[in-house]
């Protein structure tokens, strides 16, 4: 009973330790306003405690952004920065790494099978 006990009590230190952790390095604030996408990523680094990692042709281009967000998840400010951005982001512990997000082209073949156009008609 007393071994247990001591086991219980450990796992729940060890639990607590593991949440407190992620909830320290997982909150980000952002108040910028047009400002280059690699001062963004400075202030992600400093808040989050992760590191970007990107190739200087990946955010070379990339016009200024504006972001505002307070007390957002990690994950959910990446995830805007990609909506805003042409970028995409993997992060593998504390590093996260950037890339161009893929292109899609559509053509008017493939247009047509998802979306059906009214009173179209394609003859070969």
């Amino acid at each position: 009973m007393r071994i247990s006990t001591i086991i219980l009590g450990i796992h729940l230190f060890c639990a607590a330790l593991l949440l407190a952790e992620d909830i320290k390095a997982q909150t980000v604030s952002i108040d910028a306003k047009q400002v280059p996408v690699i001062q963004i990523f400075k202030t992600i680094e400093e808040q989050a405690g992760v590191t970007f990692t990107y190739n200087e042709n990946t955010i070379q281009g990339l016009p200024a952004i504006s972001l505002k967000v307070k007390s957002k998840s990690l994950s959910a400010v990446l995830k805007e920065i990609e909506q805003i951005t042409s970028l995409k982001f993997k992060q593998s512990g504390n590093l996260i790494g950037v890339s161009k997000a893929a292109v899609v082209k559509k053509t008017l073949l493939s247009l047509h099978l998802f979306h059906p156009i009214a009173q179209f008609c394609l003859k070969m």
